[in-house]
């Protein structure tokens, strides 16, 4: 099976999950920008994505429900409680909670 049709699944099942994360579809459903935002942090849109993702706009609730989801659905990106995910890096250190809070 291609990486295109495995990504395809994963969005099947994971579809409702993101969308109550206020993940815009568009971003979800486009591997390269998907990839992307978890690797690099805010998604700025292209002509493919007309959509922007910064993790820094979502809701406290939106916030808190994407770090959760990303951290059971990527648990091979954690090593000793530390993400090696830029987009729950930074919700963390949004969120006061978890590895990356800052120090207060």
């Amino acid at each position: 099976m291609g990486r295109k049709n495995t990504h395809k699944i994963w969005v099947a099942k994971h579809r409702e999950e993101l969308i109550k994360c206020a993940v815009p579809m568009a971003i979800f459903e486009n591997q390269i920008a998907w990839k992307f935002f978890l690797e690099d942090g805010p998604f700025s849109a292209t002509s493919d994505v007309p959509y922007n993702l910064d993790v820094e706009v979502l809701s406290h609730k939106d916030a808190s429900n994407l770090v959760r989801l990303l951290a059971s659905l990527y648990p091979e990106r954690y090593e000793s409680g530390i993400s090696q995910n830029r987009a729950i890096n930074r919700i963390e250190y949004i969120l006061h909670q978890g590895p990356h809070a800052p120090d207060l």
